[in-house]
């Protein structure tokens, strides 16, 4: 089953644990630090369009996007003022404006299954923001890939239903398969099982910032899982401010 189909509706259930209100505080410091108070951003991958709101009430102009027209539903069910919501995929972006700048959160980009296409998307991100804007955006490490995630299953077991995710690492091609299961408990008391397959793609930290210089962006700055810290050999998510100028 396509990615983010039957998991879009309950994907805020078992997605409780991300910090989506300490990444918006990291984002938005960069965003000030580099003179961008208001005005538009884009969000690439929006899902069910938490950051954009959370960046929404910050006093911006959200255009938020994905390809999912499931977890676009879910992110309209919601009241989102001053969010825009488009179905789009990030390798052809084209917003037919010029934004201030754009982010991209929870490993959307890890997604993107080869560097060409990665490349692509830094490409189309670059054309789409003006001079002096900054994209902002988070990646699995290969030290994650590799060492955490690797061949690793994860369960969560509730009263109303049943998480699983299997995870299948392959050092060769450098590709992540999840397997994901999920029963959901449906009005009549019954459980209804669903399936999807997630692929990720773990990429070189130098194969990235390449990427990055070959679509213009000539000033990266990269930290340790959306804090000041520097990164290191066990750095499990970086996180990309990158500024055209």
């Amino acid at each position: 089953m396509e990615a983010y189909s039957s998991l879009a509706a309950q994907y805020d259930k078992y997605m409780v644990h991300v910090p989506y209100d300490d990444w918006k505080e990291f984002i938005v410091k960069k965003f000030r630090e580099n003179d961008i108070n208001s005005g538009k951003i884009a969000e690439l991958a929006c899902g069910t369009g938490k950051m954009a709101r959370l960046l929404a009430k910050e006093g911006y102009s959200i255009i938020a996007s994905d390809i999912s027209e499931e977890m676009l539903s879910e992110a309209v069910s919601s009241p989102s003022e001053n969010v825009l919501f488009v179905k789009a995929d990030m390798r052809y972006l084209d917003l037919g404006e010029s934004v201030d700048g754009a982010v991209c959160v929870c490993n959307g980009m890890n997604y993107i299954m080869e560097l060409s296409e990665l490349t692509e998307v830094f490409e189309r991100v670059y054309e789409n923001i003006a001079e002096g804007g900054v994209f902002i955006f988070d990646m699995n490490s290969l030290y994650k890939f590799k060492y955490v995630m690797a061949d690793n299953d994860v369960y969560d077991n509730r009263e109303d239903g049943t998480f699983i995710w299997e995870n299948f690492y392959d050092e060769k091609s450098r590709e992540n398969q999840i397997d994901l299961t999920f029963y959901v408990e449906c009005e009549d008391g019954r459980f209804e099982r669903f399936e999807e397959t997630h692929f990720q793609k773990a990429y070189e930290l130098k194969e990235v910032t390449d990427a990055l210089k070959t679509a213009g962006f000539k000033t990266i700055e990269i930290y340790d899982d959306y804090s000041e810290d520097a990164i290191c050999d066990e750095t499990e998510y970086y996180t990309f401010v990158c500024k055209k100028c």
